[in-house]
């Protein structure tokens, strides 16, 4: 129990000195006539909120799960994720890896696990590099 809540302090020194640095919140006391502090904490919504959607953006950039079926002729990759199956559009700028080696499409097989890092092309996302592992 004790090194539970050693932990949870941990976490919460974390996220303090995160939160200051990062600008989330500010720190500020005041003292009125009588010689009494006071303290006061401001968290900054919108900084906060800003950070939140560009962790989201950049953790919309990678997709990682197992293939489940390749369509070489329309350039997609079926892969199965935690959130459910995505169709992967490649092209011919897509890059692919199986650990140091530099493959093609074709090498890929069903049931090798995916690293997709996605950019966008004319507002549509098409998969950049491909890294894959195999058992």
């Amino acid at each position: 129990m004790l090194r539970f809540l050693g932990v949870i302090l941990l976490l919460v020194l974390v996220l303090a000195g995160v939160g200051l640095w990062r600008g989330w919140f500010s720190l500020s006391s005041t003292t009125n006539e009588s010689g009494k502090k006071s303290y006061t904490i401001e968290v900054d919504e919108d900084k906060l909120g800003e950070d939140v959607d560009r962790v989201k953006d950049k953790l919309a950039k990678v997709t990682s799960g197992a293939i489940e079926k390749i369509d070489a002729a329309a350039n997609t990759i079926t892969v199965k994720t935690e959130a459910g199956d995505v169709e992967v559009p490649v092209d011919e700028s897509t890059s692919f890896k199986l650990g140091d080696d530099v493959i093609k499409l074709g090498d890929l097989k069903p049931g090798d696990r995916l690293r997709i890092d996605w950019r966008e092309v004319d507002g549509k996302k098409i998969a950049g590099t491909i890294t894959a592992e195999r058992d």
